[in-house]
Order: structure tokens, then C-alpha cells, then sequence
């Protein structure tokens, strides 16, 4: 038994009493044509993890960075264990007072991962419990004041708190 009623009865129907002529092919193509190329560019925003953040590793990485913290000319060591905690391993985090910071990403890793703040809001601090931050150097060279500094391997950045 066949079924003709229905959504898919009159839609088949509808198609089938269209004529074949040139213009509707055209015309279909090109709506074909359009939406594959908006599938493409949505499929490659969302494959290249394009949301407003360059991507600096598409498998993780591996990097140290030394940060300095001088509170009215004191030189302040971090704490070991930032970013540490008894179930969760965050990316960036320090295993020693050494001032190194490791950055250790499974993955995909973007600039603003890399940033200066999540130092901080890893180890839970306020850039203010410092003191005023007044001079930002990075490799020896003065830096415009910003926590959203990409890090990098083998950084060193100095923090002046007053």
C-alpha cells in the first residue's frame, strides 16, 4: 500500500510538477553552491579554533618563563605549588620557588592562554595585593604595563610593585 498524504507526499509532489527548465537549475545550483561554501568557512572557523585568538600549538607545548615580582625594590619569590592543587593540574603553574613558570598544555593552545593573568588567577592573586604595578620589563626591555602578555619560552619578566 502506498502512502500519498503527508509532508513527504506533498513535497514530492510539489517537486515533481515543477518544470525542468534552465533558470531552475541556475537557481538551485547556486543555492547549493552558496551554502557549501558557507559549510567550508564554518567548518574551517571551527576547525582552526578561530574565536579571536591566534593559535600558537595545535599539540600542546611545553614552556618555562621566569617572572620576577620586586614589591618596593624587594625581590619576592613565587610561591612552589601555583596552579597545583590536589585533583587539578593547571597548565600554568610553578613546582618550585624558583620564579619559573611552567606553561604545559595538551592540545590546542591559543595566545590568550599564554597571558600573564592566568599566573595570576592561578595562583588566586590580585595584581593589586601587590601594590601599584609601575614598570613591566620583559627580556630586559621595558614593556608597556599589561597582565595580558603572551609568555613565551624563556621569558623573563619583571614586575615592579610599589
Amino acid at each position: 500500500m502506498r502512502r500519498k498524504d503527508g509532508l513527504c507526499g506533498k513535497l514530492r509532489f510539489q517537486i515533481l510538477k515543477m518544470k525542468s527548465s534552465p533558470t531552475t537549475f541556475v537557481f538551485v545550483g547556486a543555492i547549493v553552491v552558496l551554502a557549501l561554501i558557507g559549510a567550508g568557512r564554518w567548518w574551517s572557523n571551527v576547525s582552526s579554533g578561530s574565536s579571536g585568538a591566534a593559535i600558537v600549538s595545535k599539540n600542546g607545548l611545553h614552556w618555562h618563563a621566569t617572572v620576577k615580582l620586586f614589591v618596593n625594590g624587594i625581590k619576592q619569590d613565587l610561591p612552589a605549588g601555583i596552579g597545583l592543587l590536589p585533583t587539578i593540574h593547571l597548565p600554568v603553574h610553578t613546582h618550585d620557588t624558583d620564579n619559573v613558570v611552567h606553561m604545559e598544555f595538551a592540545g590546542m593552545v591559543r595566545e590568550r592562554d599564554l597571558r600573564l593573568k592566568e599566573l595570576f588567577k592561578n595562583w588566586q592573586k590580585d595584581v593589586g595585593d601587590f601594590g601599584s604595578l609601575e614598570k613591566m620589563r620583559v627580556n630586559g626591555d621595558s614593556q608597556s604595563i599589561s597582565l595580558d602578555h603572551e609568555m613565551r619560552d624563556g621569558d623573563t619578566i619583571e614586575l615592579y610593585f610599589e
